[in-house]
């Protein structure tokens, strides 16, 4: 082969070479906006399942105040983790004032 030769085939490699590397980079970038979209939905799944669970565990106490024998356990739960909590908020108010 001639030199002139070797020099097209190699300046047709480097651009079947540059083809494929845009290729592979908006591929690559298609794919970062997908996992961002993914952690977006990922993110807010795990906030929808936060509020359900608090909701389910009220709906739980809810139905022990109203004589749920299934629930009644957790509704005195509750209440006690409620009372401490006043009971500690007095105390603090109380050390305050002195």
């Amino acid at each position: 082969m001639k030199t002139r030769d070797l020099l097209i085939e190699l300046d047709n490699s480097i651009h079947n070479l540059l083809k494929e590397l845009n290729l592979k980079n908006n591929q690559i970038n298609e794919l970062k906006l997908e996992i961002k979209d993914l952690r977006q939905r990922l993110n807010d799944s795990q906030t929808n399942l936060k509020v359900t669970q608090d909701q389910n565990n009220e709906l739980k106490v809810i139905s022990g105040l109203s004589g749920n024998k299934e629930h009644r356990r957790l509704m005195k739960l509750k209440l006690n983790s409620l009372i401490k909590e006043v009971d500690i908020c007095i105390a603090e108010l109380k050390r305050q004032k002195v």
